[in-house]
């Protein structure tokens, strides 16, 4: 009625107040709501009804969408600079709760592309500032999603989608040059990684355009993600041009300018692309790609830890733990990343060996032991004694909770019950270095109390035979609990009592934990009972 469409309109008034949020205005976000709810409304209604309303209203949403562009559109260069950090953040958050919000008009009203197409073109005309050339842009990327979902829209406009975005798409090298337009460039080729996967023309093109900026420290975060999405999305056919791809590689590696974690994640797209590779290829290939890296590992091996060092070490260290997770191929063909692994172990030990009081040198270790357990699997066995050896020789010089929680815990998950009496061993020998702590203080370690009783949870749940035995010391473990239970932190007292209820569970189960529970029964009850207090 007269009165819904005066309310409506008032809405609209509202959303699209002058000004930026939240500098000039402060309440157009509240608006936000309103469009789901309505829109939600429209299309719960029975099919016949919810048409006429979408006709009715159709105009709205296009409305709508044209006010949004506006109100996500950048101040110039210089009032941003003046704008606080907290403003820029409030800003940011908003455009993307715009997106969000265009995101769900265009999936039940998709002619509202047709004013994103409108607006692009005028965007073309000399004069339009960058303003609107980028917003419309983000508007673009923020429907991709739904761009992708064809299963309920016509052949006609299928077609008219198709071409709309190849030709957004192909327009992208000859956009203005500003910082804030490739950003949202990069980012929008990437969100149309499912599209340019079947539309095969598009890919290379926009390819091209991600690493051209991958080099540039102000753009390679964003070129960086982008190109993540489409080896995800666009393997095969991007597999067959791996090499020229990967001659952007060199360059970023060797960029101080450039985050370690853009070199890796890059490092990870290519070695993502080269599972497509023959497998009698890919370790040459792999070696040619690690080659800097390696180098550098064994150069850091022969000399002593330096301050200055730790940064470019967990580089090469995260770059080929890139490898071992990147690469994606069947544990029935994993000799090449065997290769690798065989090349650098004894490096690596003698970076650990080197390094194995800075605990976040140990983690980024452990965690690239885990992931080349994960990947090669059976074929990792014959180094398992030497690891755990390893692991266990650290921990008794350093606890790091690390130790327990991406090392040993990973291999009672994988080994616990292959190799039982390997796995016992170790749990026994870093028990007992944990309990000469917790003698000495336990309250300074909440860190490792948690970790410590998540590596005997896991242990419980995946290998109870390991804990079952006479020599897994059960009673001192309990002991360690009850001491633990009544700790000021939160997260660390919670994994103490996932712990205890899983334990408790195996009372009628094994005498060796029924033993430990009957033994200090009363003291347990009495500590509960404290630890709720």
């Amino acid at each position: 009625g007269i009165n819904a469409e005066y309310g409506i309109s008032m809405v609209l008034e509202c959303t699209g107040v002058q000004g930026h949020y939240p500098v000039d205005e402060n309440f157009s976000d509240t608006t936000l709501q309103f469009w789901f709810n309505f829109g939600d409304d429209i299309v719960s209604e029975e099919a016949d009804h919810s048409k006429r309303l979408l006709v009715m209203y159709g105009s709205v949403f296009k409305k709508l969408t044209e006010i949004l562009i506006r109100k996500i559109a950048y101040p110039s260069d210089n009032d941003w600079q003046m704008w606080s950090e907290d403003q820029r953040a409030e800003f940011e958050s908003y455009r993307k709760e715009v997106g969000d919000t265009i995101l769900f008009v265009h999936s039940f009203v998709p002619d509202c592309i047709s004013v994103l197409v409108g607006e692009y073109m005028s965007c073309r005309t000399l004069g339009t500032s960058w303003q609107k050339i980028e917003a419309t842009l983000y508007m673009f990327r923020s429907v991709a999603e739904t761009i992708h979902d064809n299963s309920n829209t016509s052949k006609e406009d299928v077609t008219d989608s198709t071409k709309i975005i190849s030709a957004v798409i192909e327009s992208l090298p000859s956009l203005p040059e500003h910082p804030k337009i490739a950003r949202t460039a990069l980012l929008l080729c990437g969100a149309y990684s499912e599209w340019l996967r079947n539309h095969t023309d598009q890919l290379l093109p926009a390819v091209r355009v991600l690493l051209a900026s991958v080099n540039d420290p102000n753009l390679s975060p964003s070129a960086v993600m982008a190109f993540r999405d489409l080896c995800i999305e666009c393997t095969e056919v991007l597999a067959t041009e791996i090499i020229a791809l990967s001659e952007s590689f060199p360059a970023v590696y060797g960029n101080h300018q450039i985050k370690n974690r853009e070199k890796i994640r890059l490092c990870w797209s290519l070695c993502t692309l080269s599972s497509e590779l023959p497998i009698s290829d890919l370790y040459q290939y792999l070696k040619q790609l690690l080659s800097a890296s390696l180098e550098q590992l064994h150069q850091y091996a022969q000399i002593e830890p330096q301050k200055e060092l730790k940064n470019k070490l967990r580089l090469e260290i995260g770059i080929v733990n890139a490898a071992f997770h990147g690469v994606n191929i069947p544990q029935t063909w994993p000799e090449p990343l065997l290769q690798l692994l065989n090349e650098i172990w004894d490096t690596l030990r003698s970076i650990l060996a080197k390094w194995a009081h800075d605990e976040v040198i140990i983690e980024e270790l452990t965690n690239l032991y885990s992931r080349a357990i994960n990947t090669l699997g059976p074929l990792f066995d014959p180094h398992l004694d030497a690891l755990l050896s390893m692991l266990c020789e650290c921990y008794e010089h350093h606890q790091h909770a690390c130790l327990l929680e991406s090392g040993a815990q990973g291999l009672v998950n994988i080994y616990g019950q292959k190799r039982p009496e390997v796995i016992a061993a170790m749990m026994q020998r870093l028990s007992n270095t944990t309990f000469g702590l917790f003698t000495r203080s336990m309250s300074d370690h909440p860190d490792l109390v948690q970790a410590f009783f998540s590596l005997h949870l896991t242990a419980l749940r995946c290998s109870p035979e390991i804990v079952y035995r006479p020599e897994s010391n059960c009673r001192a473990v309990l002991r360690a609990a009850m001491a633990a239970i009544t700790m000021q932190e939160y997260h660390t007292v919670k994994e103490v009592s996932r712990w205890m209820v899983q334990f408790i569970s195996h009372y009628t189960l094994n005498e060796v934990v029924a033993d430990a529970i009957s033994s200090q029964f009363k003291l347990l009850v009495v500590e509960l009972v404290r630890g709720i207090g």
